[in-house]
């Protein structure tokens, strides 16, 4: 068993990306819960969703994040990470991840930077990724992506991101390359406690899929907030629910993933944001118009 899941990993490590976990770069377990829409999300997860979201995190966040997709243990993620302040009022974000078990594995490294110039950010970041399979070695990649954040009036956001613009090579054989992927979405509030996002995805290699992800503030009362989501995608037409629960400084979102011929998978993520925000009147209002579960 462990030769068959050793050429498996062999085949896949040869013929497709560093990322193995099927493409997604998305995180977090309010993504997942909400259908892997992610690109107006604006927390410390958006350091993997869209690093341009970084720019309306008020306050210096950090997040850590389990993942086990279809019950199998080769198949855990673990993520940590978080976001602060930087020069030229910007905001910076850092983030690691590890996939896989000990026969095969992946790491992600991915640092960035993330500016707003009036109802508009734009954002770069870094990746290093690297690739290891028992017995045959390890391989190493940069990957470079953007992201933009647009607030086209009170109830209408505008997000885009581009994964791997430099087009990372994965092998020499058949020119072997990171998929370079896009992605484009709104998300609609048309009240205070409903969030609706609609997104698109292309990657190089596969037909677009498209994602719809909504999630309602079912309680809020002092510093508690409870969240319900739902969403689908189409690519393989995976049903996502999740909830979430916030408390002051704490948060924890939890959710679940079903595809009808192979299972389920489970995701949970914590957050945490230090200190207080300081903000003036104008960032206040900024802030309740965008898209954040806290």
């Amino acid at each position: 068993m462990k030769k068959i899941y050793l050429l498996f990993c062999f085949c896949f490590f040869l013929s497709t990306t560093c990322l193995a976990q099927f493409g997604q770069i998305e995180a977090g377990a309010r993504t997942y819960g909400m259908g892997r829409t992610s690109l107006t999300t604006s927390d410390a997860w958006a350091v993997f969703n869209n690093v341009a979201a970084l720019t309306n995190v008020k306050r210096t966040e950090a997040f850590l994040g389990y993942s086990n997709r279809f019950t199998l243990s080769g198949l855990n993620t673990l993520q940590a990470g978080g976001t602060f302040d930087a020069l030229f009022n910007g905001k910076m974000g850092i983030g690691v991840t590890r996939f896989g078990d000990d026969l095969y594995n992946e790491h992600r490294l991915a640092v960035g930077y993330a500016h707003k110039i009036s109802n508009m950010s734009i954002g770069i970041q870094a990746n290093y990724l690297q690739t290891s399979i028992q017995g045959y070695g390890t391989r190493h990649n940069f990957a470079l992506e953007m992201g933009g954040l647009a607030q086209l009036s009170e109830k209408l956001f505008l997000g885009m991101h581009i994964f791997n613009i430099n087009q990372a090579k994965v092998s020499d054989f058949e020119d072997e390359r990171i998929p370079t992927m896009m992605r484009i979405g709104i998300s609609y509030r048309p009240v205070e406690r409903v969030v609706l996002n609609i997104e698109t995805e292309k990657d190089t290699e596969y037909p677009a899929s498209f994602k719809v992800g909504l999630e309602y503030n079912v309680a809020n009362w002092n510093e508690n907030k409870i969240f319900a989501r739902t969403g689908i995608t189409t690519e393989e037409f995976l049903a996502h629910f999740g909830v979430g629960y916030y408390k002051g400084n704490f948060g924890l979102d939890y959710a679940f993933t079903t595809l009808p011929q192979v299972g389920y998978s489970n995701h949970i993520s914590l957050i945490y944001r230090f200190g207080k925000a300081r903000k003036s009147d104008k960032d206040a209002n900024e802030e309740n118009a965008v898209p954040e579960a806290h």
